[in-house]
């Protein structure tokens, strides 16, 4: 096992049922700079909800089901069709945009692009217990709910 940020890389399998533990964060938030590459995730506080990084590019909350995943909440780009493929991954940027990249490193998906907050290392990305994304700034102030 490797630990990378806080992420486990481990994986295991449930034999009685044929289901993969996925690569977890053991916390609700990235702060800027953190990346969620594909096939990792992590929970709510209460454990209730579960932000996952799909193969397919799309950043999804699901409700979660004994560690599973559960039923969809909320997706970053629901309609895009982009291809399978291990190389996407999240960021908190320190312009307090969460965005959503592609192997190659090309921009797919923002929280939003218009609005210009100064630069900060101190952004993050939080998993409410309620199972909402909120961007919080440096005095906690929430820029960003999905």
């Amino acid at each position: 096992m490797v630990l990378i940020l806080g992420i486990s890389t481990a994986k295991s399998q449930d034999d009685t049922k044929g289901r993969v533990t996925l690569p977890t964060f053991s916390k609700n938030y990235l702060y800027a700079g953190e990346k969620l590459k594909s096939g990792e995730k992590l929970f709510s506080t209460n454990k209730a909800y579960v932000l996952f990084m799909q193969s397919d590019g799309n950043l999804c909350v699901y409700k979660s089901n004994n560690g599973t995943l559960g039923a969809f909440v909320w997706g970053a780009y629901q309609t895009a069709q982009y291809s399978l493929g291990a190389g996407y991954y999240s960021t908190m940027q320190t312009d307090g945009n969460l965005a959503i990249y592609d192997m190659n490193n090309r921009f797919k998906w923002g929280s939003y692009q218009v609005k210009n907050y100064p630069l900060a290392a101190d952004y993050r990305l939080v998993l409410t217990d309620g199972g909402k994304l909120n961007i919080l700034n440096s005095s906690g102030g929430v820029v960003w709910v999905n």
